[in-house]
């Protein structure tokens, strides 16, 4: 048996969930990555038993090792009741005991909480957030999420489901107005700039213009196209992907923007998938930012990208577990 102590995060994704085990300093000693089910919440369950039950076997711990386990869910949560309110991009979340469940399965102490939150506690302890009091983080990957740091504080909301940012409407509501997003509402932001919003916008412009690089580097397959391959096609100079960046990037920046007028953060951090696209996405996100945003607002503002990268939403599902004082 180890006389370690540990602590386990999870971080659970649209499309794959992470986890790691860690040390008290949030070191990461052991990490795992799994497919996520689509099949409903308790075959995401179940995987999270089993590779909590594989990192354990890594570090040769014992539940009597582990202080607990905290986990990062892709949608409103309530951190107090241990509810899932809703998982937009993975069915049967839906009013979803995901506390108490976990629990059961693994004979540990479990707390839950927003991924994106989870992710910015993670930031603001040991990566770019360091030393900062009032942050921003917007994470872009599959949907768009946000975490709010106050004076040092979270803001959680009245019930664990603030800083749903990428619900946020941008246009009119409605089918004829705004786009679907996968909440089932029309309009949202995240349907116009997560990466599967500028992936989808890709394919629909490709259907009528194939003289692009994005052609050849997908083999004409258009369902093959990525948000990278985009960035990427871009960075070369290709006028069909540039064009679609100038389109990211306008919508990023207005809806950032927008939170930054109302909140005046002192740094912006960016994670996510997307925020691996470098220079090309900053630099043309600070200078949409400097036309969007309030004058007093924007001067000294930092945004820069996530320092933790994949790792945040893991070290953060850490912080989440001791902020609660487990």
């Amino acid at each position: 048996m180890s006389t370690e102590k540990y602590i386990i995060g999870i971080d659970i994704g649209g499309t794959t969930i992470k986890a790691g085990i860690t040390d008290l300093e949030g070191k990461i000693l052991s990490e795992k990555k799994v497919i996520t089910s689509k099949a409903g919440a308790e075959h995401v369950v179940e995987s999270i038993k089993t590779v909590i039950s594989e990192l354990m076997f890594d570090v040769e711990a014992s539940r009597d090792d582990v202080m607990g386990i905290g986990v990062g869910v892709p949608g409103p949560t309530n951190t107090d009741t241990g509810i899932v309110f809703s998982c937009a991009n993975i069915p049967g979340f839906e009013q979803y005991p995901l506390q108490k469940r976990l629990e059961e399965e693994t004979k540990m102490t479990v707390r839950i909480g927003n991924d994106v939150n989870c992710g910015t506690m993670g930031e603001a302890w040991l990566g770019s957030g360091i030393g900062y009091k009032n942050i921003l983080g917007i994470f872009l990957g599959t949907g768009i999420g946000g975490g709010i740091i106050i004076d040092g504080k979270l803001v959680s909301g009245a019930n664990g489901a603030a800083a749903e940012v990428g619900h946020m409407k941008i246009k009119s509501s409605g089918e004829l107005y705004g786009k679907l997003c996968g909440c089932g509402q029309y309009g949202c932001w995240e349907a116009y700039c997560s990466s599967v919003a500028l992936e989808r916008e890709a394919r629909m412009r490709m259907e009528v213009n194939n003289s692009t690089m994005l052609w050849d580097v997908c083999g004409g397959d258009i369902t093959k196209v990525t948000a990278k391959d985009i960035f990427e096609c871009a960075k070369q100079g290709d006028k069909f992907a540039l064009l679609l960046v100038d389109y990211e990037l306008n919508y990023l920046a207005k809806g950032i923007a927008n939170i930054a007028n109302i909140l005046n953060p002192e740094i912006i951090i960016i994670g996510g998938g997307m925020s691996l696209a470098g220079d090309i996405l900053f630099d043309g996100l600070r200078d949409r930012m400097q036309k969007y945003t309030m004058a007093a607002i924007y001067e000294n503002l930092k945004i820069i990208p996530s320092k933790l990268g994949n790792e945040s939403g893991i070290v953060g599902a850490c912080a989440l577990l001791m902020m609660h004082n487990v």
